[in-house]
């Protein structure tokens, strides 16, 4: 079975106190939804940056962390059978909407747990937090994962003026019919109305290869789809983060695709421009919330944010064959994005 557990042991050798007594560790669980991206840039990047923070005051950082990989009930066993509810950690990170469903199921109800979210569509939705206007309510705060919607459509009315039908293919998953919703919410305001998108659902397999398994079922939609569409949008969902949904769909589709993530343009998945959250940069947000956290600031007084730094990129192969005015558009200040995260 492809779970993986590890541990990471991050900081330098602890400074010693008054009497020779060396400092208590900071301890971490951290739980991934899966393996790759967006969650390995995200965690990497929360470790590395409260490693740092913790090392000026001679604290140390010990990090337990598993990847849950899909597998129905790896989390129960994590938690349970692995003995992690009784252990003492300063915090747990869930990486993910799925890690974060999970957990939420499992230790809601346990105050004394301390648990922060990254790369996680919809915290409200999921019942994590209340809003980004209140401080958390119950034993979860963190950092949502998604470019607010609008902002999305905005991008690609000035990079495409002239595109009225967007093709949306997506997993039946939690944060899919969340950014579906919040998409509708936003196509029917006065400044999208111009557009229509088509959506076509296709079952979420949770295996290995499943990600493969779903890129397939996405190119055959997205086949039927090309000729109705001026482009295509990436989910907002673990088919679309992945290299193999923009890969499959560049095999079959004439229209250009609109990324979801950074790696989508930068490494040459297959989409021809993206609008995305920078997910090393939300890691070092989380960090410095966890800091925080772990030096003493009362836990209902961290509050739940939004990403704070947004890209935007454009393949220079792709941009060039369908004419794509490649614009850099001014991004979202956060005050703004925590609004519009609310309001949707």
């Amino acid at each position: 079975m492809r779970w993986m557990r590890s541990v990471v042991v991050a900081g330098v050798i602890a400074l010693l106190l008054a009497g020779g007594v060396a400092a208590e560790p900071v301890r971490l669980l951290f739980i991934d939804t899966q393996a790759g991206a967006p969650y390995d840039d995200a965690r990497q990047a929360t470790v590395n940056e409260l490693r740092r923070l913790l090392s000026a005051g001679g604290r140390r950082l010990e990090v337990q962390h598993y990847s849950l990989q899909h597998y129905d009930g790896i989390a129960t066993r994590i938690w349970h059978s692995l003995g992690e509810a009784e252990r003492h950690h300063d915090a747990v990170v869930v990486n993910g909407t799925m890690a974060a469903q999970a957990f939420r199921a499992l230790a809601k109800d346990q105050p004394q747990q301390r648990f922060f979210f990254l790369a996680v569509t919809d915290p409200v939705g999921l019942g994590l937090i209340d809003s980004f206007d209140h401080p958390p309510s119950a034993n979860f705060t963190g950092v949502s994962y998604p470019v607010p919607v609008r902002e999305r459509l905005r991008l690609l009315r000035a990079v495409m003026p002239k595109a009225r039908t967007i093709g949306l293919i997506y997993a039946d998953m939690p944060q899919s019919h969340s950014y579906r919703h919040w998409l509708e919410a936003a196509l029917a305001e006065p400044e999208f109305r111009d557009l229509k998108v088509i959506y076509r659902q296709i079952p979420f397999v949770p295996s290995d290869g499943g990600q493969q398994r779903m890129a397939r079922l996405a190119a055959a939609e997205a086949q039927q789809l090309d000729g109705l569409v001026d482009l295509f949008l990436a989910p907002n969902d673990q088919l679309g983060v992945q290299p193999y949904f923009a890969q499959a769909l560049a095999t079959v589709i004439s229209k250009p695709l609109m990324g979801v993530g950074e790696r989508d343009v930068r490494e040459g998945w297959g989409a021809a421009f993206t609008i995305y959250a920078d997910q090393a940069e939300a890691g070092r947000q989380l960090a410095e919330m966890l800091f925080r956290y772990v030096s003493g600031t009362p836990f209902a007084e961290i509050r739940p944010q939004p990403p704070r730094k947004f890209g935007v990129l454009y393949d220079p192969v792709l941009s060039q064959r369908f004419g794509l005015k490649q614009l850099q558009l001014p991004l979202v200040p956060v005050k703004d994005a925590a609004a519009t995260a609310v309001d949707e």
